[in-house]
């Protein structure tokens, strides 16, 4: 195809052969898809002539003929006589648009909400179908995840579909899994599943004698979870004065409402929008955050949770005699403090020597944001290694040198940065990515 590309690139530097109004900007004279290809020139009779000069010869060296059952001509604003004459020159079958390729519909014009009926209906089809509806709520949404929303971004990746086409999209795939007025009513599964094994043992066990819930009370050999759904029955009882509900002016029961009071306040954290950032790496980022919470399994946590333990609780890195911490393992331990050290002198960024507050002080500081991106990072990478020659040193018994670990570091650093320079946070720090990327 390298010297059929050649020759159409010859043709075009010659007098009598033009481009396509549309395409000579560009000088585009044709477009090979797999073994599909597509030329483009003026609709004269001399450009059409050269064009096909070029593929009687490429035919001829290459042996490659071409399926005349195949090809089309598709002509534009050229009268019928030249139409005519330019057919029975080349002897191909005049096209028409639309045509359908790699199956999608190309047209020249925009895409209405009529053209896009075949998507609507090719999506409906596959959830109409008899199977299709027999499948639990687990398999319908694995239709809907690989199927629908398959056949969804194909033809969403080349053509802007209309707003009224994706709505009608979403209410299909809504409609499939959650059922609607036609097909059957929303009920709750509990309602619909009628014949589920924990619905029938709930009814035939524990509510054998008293089959309203409210005035039920739970047998002491009963599992947890039917102690929980009971525990909360008390509570949404106190939701009720006189059977209205009082959570809504409006005394109609919500789901969201209530979820809202069950799930009661829970204060928003500021900093996990720093930890997840660009620059850190993914499984810096997810080790970051448990240190963060304090959740990481240190030795010193078991003790906190009650758990008894046969082993030396202080940090093995190091060998201190300190207590495996948080605090002290990723900022006050020696090994940890050395490549601390190094790494924000490389950088010239200050923070504070804290696990939380150190993410909290970054935060609240006025730095452009890129530049909180990076500290964030450093500290990430910190915590990840410190945790990683924890690890190696308690199961592989192996010692892990801190001057290879902050090369390494500031390897990944740097490859991060150069790798989000030009981003427009990044152009607004020139002196920080200079200084780490030199």
């Amino acid at each position: 195809m390298d010297y059929l590309t050649r020759g159409l690139g010859k043709m075009s530097e010659l007098p009598d052969s033009h481009f396509h109004p549309m395409c000579k900007a560009i000088k585009l004279t044709h477009l090979i898809f797999a073994d599909d290809l597509m030329l483009f020139c003026k609709g004269d009779v001399a450009s059409i002539n050269r064009m096909m000069e070029v593929l009687n010869h490429f035919s001829a060296v290459s042996r490659l003929l071409a399926n005349i059952d195949k090809f089309n001509i598709f002509l534009a604003r050229m009268d019928e006589e030249c139409k005519q004459e330019i057919l029975n020159c080349i002897g191909f079958s005049l096209g028409s648009l639309p045509i359908r390729y790699l199956g999608l519909p190309f047209s020249s014009k925009k895409w209405s909400k009529v053209e896009c009926h075949a998507l609507v209906e090719k999506i409906t089809k596959r959830v109409c179908n008899g199977y299709s509806k027999l499948l639990s709520y687990a398999g319908r949404i694995q239709i809907i995840n690989v199927v629908l929303f398959s056949i969804y971004n194909f033809w969403g990746a080349v053509f802007i579909l209309p707003q009224s086409v994706v709505k009608s999209i979403d209410r299909i795939c809504r409609d499939y899994l959650w059922g609607n007025s036609i097909g059957h009513k929303k009920v709750s599964l509990v309602a619909i599943k009628k014949d589920v094994l924990w619905v029938k043992w709930v009814n035939e066990v524990y509510m054998k004698s008293n089959h309203n819930i409210w005035e039920h009370q739970p047998p002491q050999d009963c599992s947890w979870y039917w102690k929980k759904l009971n525990a909360l029955k008390e509570i949404m009882a106190q939701w009720y004065t006189r059977g209205v509900y009082q959570l809504t002016t409006s005394g109609l029961y919500y789901v969201s409402s209530s979820y809202i009071v069950l799930k009661g306040n829970i204060t928003t954290l500021r900093e996990p929008e720093v930890i997840w950032n660009a620059v850190m790496l993914p499984r810096q980022r997810v080790i970051t955050w448990l240190a963060f919470q304090d959740k990481l399994m240190t030795k010193e946590r078991p003790m906190r949770l009650n758990i008894p333990i046969n082993e030396d609780i202080n940090c093995i890195v190091c060998d201190c005699g300190e207590p495996e911490t948080h605090q002290h393992l990723f900022v006050d331990c020696s090994w940890t403090q050395n490549i601390r050290v190094a790494l924000l002198n490389w950088s010239g960024i200050t923070i504070p020597s804290y696990v939380s507050r150190s993410l909290q002080w970054i935060k609240n500081r006025h730095w452009r944001q890129f530049r909180k991106e990076v500290a964030a990072a450093i500290i990430g990478a910190i915590i990840y290694y410190s945790w990683q020659a924890r690890n190696w040193k308690h199961f592989r018994k192996t010692n892990v040198n801190n001057a290879s670990i902050e090369i390494q570091i500031k390897k990944e650093l740097r490859e991060r940065i150069s790798m989000l320079a030009g981003s427009r946070r990044a152009r607004n720090c020139p002196i920080l990515v200079q200084r780490i990327c030199s």
